[in-house]
């Protein structure tokens, strides 16, 4: 009944007994009933977690639950049937979410914690003081002073000092002779009121007295021993000296006058002779430390305004920064050309994500049902057959069947949809497999596995590949992973209708690549008319130039293609060997031979790139440029295997006008996901089958010489898998994009290349460059017809007949006239004297 819950169950039961014996007041049914239940949710919530997908809403879920549960693993009937019930109204993430809190509220109801207890428990503890008093003295902020104030008040005392502070002697007064007593010290006290305080007044406080909050009453008070007050001063400038005072500013009012002081400025006092008197060593009046006084503030002279500068000399600055840029530009890219290029460093397996283990619980049961009803229904239509295999794939289970002598194989292959019906399928596939003499009967499963890329990526199989262009196709019936060469396909076509997998078989391709071979290796050229499949492998170091949008670029990109084509095997001939890999151990052995040579240099013998060209979708450059893209594959295909330039179609449309027969022909490799018909069917393999795929990576795989096609459920890579995958890449290494290539494209779009462009086609508003041409064979002939034009000038019916269109806006041929030739309006020399005109002008 509890399945895995029967664990928790005696934990349970103890808590409960416990609680009932320490009971004593209040009422314990609810904390009772949430422990009792807690085995339920636990038994449901690992149900949830572990056997999720292995029982489905039929009439055998209940007998299921019960046979799993009494082996513990699974929830058993009550938790299996709350799991099914919650899965059926909320969706298994519902479900997961809703048993999660049912536990949690459960266990804190048991436990009797509020969510309000929790969250103090979680809340930082704070500090209480035992008085306000405390609390101020460690919450209260600092008191600053204000500095604007501080610096207002020391500019006014700078600006007006207090005359009464200073005692100016009158020019008819004369200072009074001191009277000698008989005691000297005497003599000293009777100035050393007033002059002593005068002295005070003018010099600043120091520090510590500022600090202990000493102001006016130091100041004024009169000193009766000028020993006293010189030994006091002496003290003082030590302690000021001690003092540190950097960026604190003092304020103090003495007598009623404003006066700031900064600690800043107490660091440039020196010793100074503070008093003379008679009596006084001048070691003990240098011991006091005085600054001088300030001068007077005056008012700042103002500079002289600068002369405006003129235009020619503002010129000349902005011409002589702009060269100083540009040099310095100049100096970081040479600086950047000479440092050297980083090695290329593949990327790493942890960022794709691990495949999890299939679920094999209710298979066996499944297996043996659908045997008894596959050989019943063969039995009811006569054919004795008896299952000698059967073989679990990802996404379908192989029934191997032998039959008896006399029965063709044909009577089997038309009872395909009896027996789909008769197992409940959508539809299965019945043909022989290869190297057994045995009969094949694939039917779908109900639950498709996923294959990851890392479990392909990450094999042995992928790891030994000798081959740069290995590739990731995925695992076949068995689950053993498929590995795949384009170097030896040499060319690959993938069709398939939309969400059938072609795309992610074309990311996982590419992927495998990039995880496999360096840019020095493998370069790419991606054609991508859709704008959104391959658009985020721009910036990759494999590419040769970005990633191709344009329908008619694509076409100059496959023009290139075939250029490059035809100078590599020129190259060949010139060094005698006779593919690409015979050429590059030439030139490996010739660069170990250079490195000893004193005339000659090791960078002169460069190896060969592997060249791998990928057209996501074929279909739209068949419909904007067809004779010029199919030209090309077709150039491209029949000749450049040994060139080491490789081809990958993909369509989703494998008509017959977008996939030709010359291309199947030159095409030997293909790749067919789900499609609608047989007739589909067949232009791709040249055979029936890809109709019965069921699509999501389900295809059939058919490389040259492979015999049969092969049944793969192909790899899945997600996007943000990609993303991943390309940033590393990124960060490592920057693309070099062939500047050659680029210019090749846009002179074959702007119709540079062979008149058939942009320009070339003709359109409407613009003169073909033909024109010209054409009107002179017009008046050398003395009569204006379209096909008179295609012969002379081999051109097409089209353009022939836009010229002739040119000729009649611009007056120099007549109106159409049926199948009479145009009459021409102008003379020989009124055509001459028009060039001569036209060429003036230009």
């Amino acid at each position: 009944m509890l399945g895995i819950g029967l664990y928790p169950l005696p934990l349970a039961l103890l808590l409960m007994a416990l609680l009932l014996f320490k009971r004593r007041k209040g009422p314990v049914r609810l904390r009772c009933f949430c422990i009792a239940i807690e085995p339920v949710l636990i038994a449901a919530f690992l149900h949830a977690v572990f056997w999720a997908n292995d029982f489905e809403n039929s009439t055998s879920l209940v007998s299921g639950l019960l046979t799993a549960g009494a082996g513990l693993r699974t929830g058993g009937l009550l938790g299996g049937l709350l799991y099914c019930g919650l899965e059926w109204a909320l969706s298994w993430i519902g479900a997961f979410l809703v048993l999660l809190v049912l536990l949690v509220t459960a266990a804190l109801a048991a436990a009797r914690v509020t969510p309000g207890m929790l969250i103090d428990m979680l809340r930082p503890p704070v500090y209480e003081y035992d008085s306000e008093e405390e609390r101020e003295r460690y919450e209260a902020p600092p008191e600053l002073p204000n500095l604007h104030v501080v610096r207002q008040q020391r500019q006014q005392l700078r600006g007006k000092p207090d005359i009464a502070n200073y005692n100016i002697p009158l020019d008819d007064e004369k200072p009074a002779p001191p009277v000698l007593d008989d005691d000297p010290s005497e003599i000293l006290k009777k100035p050393a009121a007033q002059t002593v305080a005068q002295a005070r007044r003018k010099q600043p406080l120091s520090p510590a007295e500022f600090l202990r909050g000493t102001g006016q009453e130091n100041i004024d008070a009169p000193s009766h021993d000028i020993l006293d007050l010189v030994q006091q001063q002496a003290e003082e400038g030590a302690s000021h000296a001690a003092q540190p005072g950097e960026g604190t500013v003092i304020q103090m009012t003495p007598q009623g006058a404003s006066l700031a002081i900064e600690a800043d400025d107490l660091d440039d006092f020196e010793p100074a002779r503070v008093l003379d008197f008679p009596g006084i060593s001048e070691e003990a009046s240098l011991e006091v430390g005085a600054p001088p006084p300030e001068p007077i503030a005056e008012d700042p002279i103002p500079d002289k305004p600068e002369k405006p500068k003129s235009k020619a000399e503002e010129k000349r600055e902005a011409e002589r920064a702009a060269e100083e840029m540009a040099a310095r530009m100049a100096a970081e890219m040479d600086e950047n050309q000479q440092a050297p290029v980083p090695p290329y460093t593949k990327p790493s397996l942890e960022l794709l994500e691990e495949g999890r283990a299939a679920s094999s619980a209710g298979v066996e049961f499944e297996l043996q049902e659908n045997s008894a009803r596959l050989v019943d229904t063969l039995q009811s239509f006569g054919i004795d057959a008896n299952i000698i295999g059967i073989v679990r794939g990802p996404s379908v289970t192989r029934f191997e069947l032998t039959i008896s002598r006399g029965i063709k194989f044909s009577r089997i292959t038309a009872l395909s949809d009896d027996i789909a019906l008769s197992l409940g399928a959508v539809s299965v596939r019945i043909a022989p497999i290869p190297d057994k003499v045995a009969i094949g009967i694939e039917v779908p499963n109900k639950t498709v596995t996923m294959v990851p890329i890392r479990d392909c990526i990450g094999s042995r199989a992928f790891r030994q590949a000798a081959s740069k262009l290995s590739f990731a196709v995925g695992k076949d019936i068995t689950g053993a992973p498929v590995i795949g060469d384009i170097a030896k396909m040499p060319h690959l076509l993938i069709a398939g209708t939309t969400g059938s997998g072609k795309s992610v078989c074309v990311n996982s391709m590419l992927i495998s690549i990039l995880y496999n071979s360096t840019p020095e290796e493998v370069r790419l050229i991606m054609v991508d008319p859709k704008m959104v499949e391959l658009g985020n492998y721009n910036g990759i170091p494999h590419l040769l130039i970005p990633v191709v949008t344009d329908p008619k670029k694509a076409a100059g990109a496959l023009n290139w293609s075939v250029g490059e084509m035809e100078r590599r095997y020129k190259v060949f001939a010139d060094n005698q060997v006779r593919n690409l890999s015979g050429y590059n151990d030439l030139m490996r052995q010739k660069r170990k031979e250079a490195q000893y040579a004193e005339d000659d240099s090791p960078d002169n013998y460069q190896v060969l790139p592997q060249i791998v060209i990928v057209i996501d979708e074929l279909a739209d450059l068949m419909m904007v440029a067809a004779k010029e893209v199919e030209t090309s594959i077709c150039r491209i295909a029949q000749k450049a295997r040994a060139a080491g330039m490789h081809l990958i179609v993909a369509t989703q449309r494998p008509s017959s006008d977008v996939i030709t027969g010359i291309m199947k022909s030159n095409i030997p490799s293909r790749i067919a996901f789900a499609v609608a018909s047989q007739i589909e069917s067949r232009i791709i393999l040249d055979q029936t089958g890809a109709e019965k795929l069921i699509g999501k990576g389900d295809m059939l795989y058919a490389p040259i010489g492979g015999g049969k096609p092969q049944r793969i459920q192909g790899c899945f890579i997600s996007s943000e898998e990609i993303e991943s995958v390309i940033e590393q890449i990124k960060q490592s290494a920057t693309a070099e994009y062939d500047e050659q290539i680029l210019e090749h494209i846009e002179r074959q779009y702007d119709g540079d290349g062979d008149g058939k462009g942009k320009n070339g086609s003709g359109g409407e508003g613009e003169e073909d460059e033909m024109l010209m041409e054409a009107i002179d064979v017009v008046m050398d002939c003395g009569q204006a017809s379209t096909s008179m034009l295609q012969r002379r000038l081999k051109l097409g019916y089209s353009r022939a007949a836009r010229i002739v269109d040119q000729m009649e806006e611009r007056g120099i041929v007549g109106k159409f006239e049926g199948s009479k030739p145009r009459q021409i309006l102008i003379t020989k020399d009124e055509w001459k004297e028009m060039k001569l005109r036209q060429s003036d002008l230009h």
